[in-house]
């Protein structure tokens, strides 16, 4: 797998399988994908459409057991996946300005994973 990166960013929260639906707004046009992983900084989610290193997006996403969310996020990183999912790419995406309720949410989101994810 070929990273993109341009600027190496680590993460700074630790991330759980996020397989669910998202809202993606970037350059005016809104469209639905999956998630791919969440944590408490940012999210990442697998699409076919092209979107720039860089770019600012809204996400729309509800954790389990919590509120809808709606936050502005940068696209920091991508990730092609040719060998698993043609045509599809990871974007990795951090929040800008996610109030402490939703990141609280995400955090006991991650925190309470299954054994199986472990």
């Amino acid at each position: 797998m070929e990273n993109t990166n341009a600027h190496i960013y680590r993460r700074k929260f630790p991330r759980r399988r996020f397989k669910r639906s998202i809202g993606v707004l970037s350059g005016g046009k809104y469209f639905m994908t999956t998630g791919f992983e969440i944590g408490e900084g940012g999210l990442s989610f697998r699409s076919e459409k092209v979107i720039r290193m860089g770019a600012l997006v809204v996400l729309n996403f509800q954790v389990p057991e919590g509120e809808f969310i709606s936050v502005r996020a940068e696209i920091r990183n991508t990730e092609v996946l040719a060998d698993t999912h043609p045509g599809e790419v990871v974007y990795g995406c951090a929040f800008e300005n996610l109030v402490f309720e939703r990141k609280r949410e995400i955090r006991n989101f991650v925190t309470n994973r299954a054994e199986s994810e472990v």
